[in-house]
């Protein structure tokens, strides 16, 4: 199972991810592990994935999509991007840069208090032989 937003589909994931990328040493946001490298997914997961599953003699049953929508207040959302791994490697002084920008996009740009965020969740059922 892997559940996360969808940055796509929001103008604040989309603004949040865009001041995440000013604090990058390069400006981009790679996915971590090995999905940084994956060219193809099939429901959410590295194509390569259903290969070596295979090869260490589990078996797809199933694999499905579900989207669905958290609210997070401005603070509760803040909260959550700081969880992020992006931001877990930054110095202190950068993580708190982007967190104040992000306060202060928030406040200004989003007035509304609840932030509807979508979010995926993917999902693969294995058996093992």
């Amino acid at each position: 199972m892997d559940s996360g937003f969808i940055s796509n589909e929001s103008r604040v994931v989309y603004e949040t991810l865009n001041i995440i990328k000013r604090f990058t040493s390069d400006g981009i946001l790679r996915s971590a592990g090995s999905k940084a490298e994956a060219k193809e997914f099939k429901n959410g997961f590295p194509s390569s994935w259903f290969n070596e599953w295979e090869k260490a003699r589990f078996h797809l049953i199933d694999s499905w999509q579900q989207d669905y929508t958290v609210h997070f207040s401005h603070e509760g959302w803040r909260g959550r991007v700081r969880a992020l791994s992006w931001l877990a490697a930054m110095d202190d002084k950068k993580r708190k840069c982007a967190d104040d920008e992000l306060e202060k996009r928030l406040n200004e740009g989003f007035t509304n208090e609840e932030l509807l965020i979508p979010h995926r969740c993917s999902i693969v059922i294995l058996k093992s032989s």
